[in-house]
């Protein structure tokens, strides 16, 4: 992986700099190719998004589960699939019977709730 910037020239980290260190030039895909494990890494990161707009339910008092993976088969609530992801469900509770917005994107600020940040994505 890149180690850092310099002067606006890349500096290789020394693993990647051994690979090519009896080449004399060094092919474009030894920059990119970290670049893109980089951004894999940071995809791995970030919640799926089950869909682009939120969903209406008619929801019980007491205690809920909403997926924040967006892995779940039983979408907005968590179903066990998030296991070995990083994620977990968010609880919330409510006090009486009521109709609430549920966030499919797993993008919203104010998770579980729809905050309309999927009109951004």
């Amino acid at each position: 992986m890149f180690k850092h910037l310099l002067h606006g020239r890349f500096t290789l980290s020394g693993s990647v700099l051994a690979i090519f260190q009896k080449r004399e030039t060094i092919p474009i895909e030894a920059f990119f190719f970290p670049l893109f494990l980089l951004i894999y890494d940071l995809m791995e990161t970030l919640p799926k998004i089950y869909d682009k707009k939120s969903v209406a339910l008619e929801l019980e008092a007491g205690d809920h589960w909403w997926c924040a993976c967006g892995l779940s088969g039983h979408q907005p609530m968590c179903d066990g699939n998030h296991k070995g992801t990083g994620f977990g469900p968010k609880k919330f509770t409510l006090a009486e019977k009521q109709k609430v917005w549920l966030c499919n994107c797993k993008n919203s600020k104010n998770p579980p709730f729809c905050d309309g940040s999927h009109k951004s994505l």
